[in-house]
């Protein structure tokens, strides 16, 4: 019996940012969004009597609409799907622990925060960025400062709940941090997220960068980076996961769901879920990830994958070990003894180096964090054998 956490993906966007390689449409008619959204109501109603069959226990602890744009939906629209999403789920019957909005600055009105109020999200995530005009234009935004401001403004006046709003490091002609981090933190955010600009390939940004016409340092955005995340730190904010800093009782509390591998699942095109499953050979966790929109609305399947032994055990190690908490050391107990040793002499070499601390957990220290990813391309995996049943306890 389990507590679900579900992720509906929103896949419009009213334009294509140029560092963003998620899954989205900028061109699409109103017939397709119709028919996405009808879609998510059909999927919903499919899945329940299948996870009910895989042992949930029909609780909905999180749910989190992500994009994509979901703020790009009008709110006739929006508020339909969000009454018919909660009537299907029982979210309306038993209130849920956390309920998130992706948000765009320019989307926000008092009239939307009102409805997703009265509909029952309790958080809202807005995708800030920077507040320097230069950078957003490179960036793709179609935003400016003073929309950013107004939307903050909007948001720490009117709206009731917790919220987020995240932050770029690294920018294209970025030459300091300072007015950024102050201005964003006189708003008195609950929590923020904290991002190095990535440049991912086949990007728009990516091509830029090949091409001269935009330079970034990586050492000045590393540098940045961290002196962003002292600041955040001294304000009173926890660093509870390696991008995610809060104020006490503000954690985001969907995405543990991913840190600690706990049953998911993500309805939309190009969502990804992971899930107990019952076979003849015990109970394994399952990796579903979904076509893109117009397959996705064409039926086609999700490409599915049973989680190996091994899989899982990096899974969790490259999840759990982002957050201030660590990786639970009993929950490894499925998998066999070979597992649990391996992580206690992977720990044991870490923290003798001062960069991480062992007990129920297996966690790394401020100093380890910044240098996850290092410590991750070093390990020499084990070859575990396949145990019966093998899902995380």
């Amino acid at each position: 019996m389990w507590p679900l956490a579900l992720y509906f993906h929103i896949p419009f966007c009213a334009y294509r940012c140029r560092y963003c390689n998620f899954v989205f449409e900028t061109g699409w008619s109103p017939r397709v969004m119709e028919q996405t959204l009808q879609k998510l109501v059909s999927d919903s109603e499919q899945w329940k009597p299948a996870l009910e069959e895989r042992g949930w226990n029909g609780q909905i602890r999180t749910v989190y609409w992500g994009g994509g744009t979901p703020s790009v939906l009008p709110l006739g629209q929006m508020k339909g799907l969000l009454q018919r999403l909660s009537k299907l789920w029982g979210i309306s019957n038993f209130p849920v622990e956390e309920w998130t909005v992706e948000v765009n600055p320019e989307n926000l009105s008092v009239e939307m925060l009102k409805l997703l109020e009265d509909q029952g999200v309790t958080r809202l995530s807005l995708g800030i960025q920077t507040f320097d005009d230069q950078a957003l234009s490179v960036l793709g935004r179609r935003t400016d400062s003073r929309t950013n401001l107004h939307a903050l403004e909007l948001t720490a006046s009117r709206w009731p709940g917790s919220w987020s709003a995240d932050l770029m490091t690294g920018l294209p002609g970025q030459e300091e941090v300072q007015t950024d981090l102050r201005t964003l933190l006189s708003f008195s955010p609950p929590h923020v997220s904290l991002y190095a600009l990535t440049i991912e390939e086949g990007t728009p940004l990516a091509t830029m960068v090949k091409q001269g016409h935009v330079d970034l340092s990586e050492e000045k955005a590393e540098d940045f980076w961290i002196e962003s995340r002292d600041e955040l730190v001294a304000s009173g904010r926890h660093w509870y996961e390696v991008s995610n800093f809060a104020l006490p009782g503000h954690e985001g509390k969907h995405n543990q769901s991913y840190w600690r591998m706990d049953p998911n699942l993500g309805l939309g095109p190009g969502a990804a879920s992971t899930l107990p499953v019952i076979g003849p050979n015990g109970t394994k966790m399952q990796r579903r990830h979904e076509p893109s929109l117009f397959r996705w609305l064409s039926g086609a399947s999700a490409s599915v994958e049973v989680l190996s032994e091994n899989a899982l055990l990096k899974e969790y190690f490259l999840t759990a070990l982002r957050t201030s908490e660590g990786l639970d050391l009993e929950r490894l107990n499925p998998l066999g003894l070979q597992a649990r040793d391996w992580a206690l002499a992977v720990g044991a070499s870490w923290r003798q180096r001062g960069l991480a601390n062992v007990g129920r957990y297996l966690s790394l220290t401020p100093e380890g964090r910044l240098i996850l990813d290092a410590l991750l391309r070093d390990l020499d995996w084990p070859e575990l054998p396949e145990i019966v049943p093998n899902a995380l306890g």
